[in-house]
């Protein structure tokens, strides 16, 4: 397990705005997961997931899931005081820091 300490995800909201809607995720204090369109249904399947852990060594982010499937994994592709960019299977997305 990896220091909770070194995880400079928790704490964040970030968004970022497709052409249908505007997506909200958020790496809570707690440990807690959200992925969410601004119309506040789940992006994809991304409801199934609550909890996240960060491997700051492999740049990994880790859901589990809830209902005892298969835990997913999302690349962090950069990370800046301002920008997220991640890698969902080959696809990356950019987000933006929201304001606290």
């Amino acid at each position: 397990m990896k220091d909770p300490g070194n995880d400079p995800l928790k704490g964040t909201s970030w968004s970022r705005t497709t052409e249908v809607d505007s997506e909200y995720i958020n790496f809570n204090d707690d440990g807690h997961f959200s992925y969410y369109y601004g119309v506040g249904s789940a992006v994809d399947d991304y409801d199934l997931y609550d909890e996240y852990t960060y491997d700051s060594d492999t740049k990994t982010i880790t859901l589990k899931s809830i209902d005892s499937g298969e835990d997913e994994t999302i690349t962090v592709d950069s990370l800046g005081e301002k920008k997220l960019v991640l890698v969902f299977g080959d696809e990356k997305r950019t987000f933006t820091k929201e304001k606290n």
